[in-house]
């Protein structure tokens, strides 16, 4: 099926060309041309002020988990592995330069800051910066802070409680599968086994800047209604 035909018919504009979409279970910002030569030519507007550090991409993340720190940068190296006939972005403790150069290895850096947290549910709203992107990287990142993002049945089984405490597992150990919540979580939001397993990714594409010759460009998408109803339900709000 030809979706981006269907687009192109939905917003009565034929030559629609695609120019970016956030990863497939990620919501947000799609990115469209009304014709292939203003394709080419935003597309040539984004390698240029990319190398200017001039397109910024701000994510907003819905984690069960909160994070030790206000806010930061997290700087890892990361590179795919395959887990259980999925391919995987895993992090790359060990590695040589030799792999940087073949980019089987990248160094991927993301800034984050906690938005609004509800202790008694350990759970926290995010905004999230990467740098660049990379497959699932927002994911990575936020599993190494001992915090998953809501509705990530890839990544959140990396981290587990023991004695209560939630710790980092190896990822070859962590196959992926429906996120197991904790009790008190799953009572906030009236979650059942068969509705956790198809809990939808919380994880927005909600702003995108690129500065340019012919005028910066900023785009901004709100919450899809689910995400809003789960930020109402675990007593978090998004700032205005």
């Amino acid at each position: 099926m030809d979706v981006m035909h269907d687009v192109a018919d939905g917003i009565n504009s034929p030559n629609a060309c695609l120019i970016s979409a956030p990863e497939k279970e990620t919501s947000g910002i799609i990115l469209l041309a009304e014709d292939k030569m203003t394709a080419n030519k935003l597309n040539r507007d984004i390698v240029d002020a990319s190398k200017r550090s001039g397109v910024k991409r701000q994510y907003i993340g819905l984690t069960v988990g909160i994070p030790e720190h206000n806010q930061g940068s997290q700087l890892l190296h990361v590179g795919q592995e395959d887990i259980d006939e999925e391919l995987m972005t895993v992090i790359k403790s060990d590695f040589s330069k030799a792999s940087l150069t073949r980019q089987d290895t990248k160094k991927t850096k993301m800034e984050y800051k906690v938005l609004e947290h509800n202790r008694q549910l350990n759970c926290a709203l995010m905004e999230m910066w990467p740098q660049k992107a990379y497959k699932h990287q927002l994911q990575v990142h936020s599993t190494s802070m001992l915090c998953c993002i809501l509705g990530d049945h890839l990544y959140s089984n990396r981290v587990q409680s023991v004695l209560g405490v939630p710790v980092l597992i190896d990822p070859l150990q962590a196959k992926p599968g429906p996120q197991k919540l904790p009790k008190m979580l799953r009572e906030a939001m009236n979650l059942t086994a068969s509705k956790t397993a198809n809990m939808p990714l919380h994880l927005h594409f909600h702003q995108l800047f690129i500065k340019r010759p012919a005028g910066d460009l900023h785009i901004t998408v709100p919450l899809p209604r689910y995400f809003q109803r789960s930020l109402q339900l675990l007593g978090l709000k998004m700032p205005t």
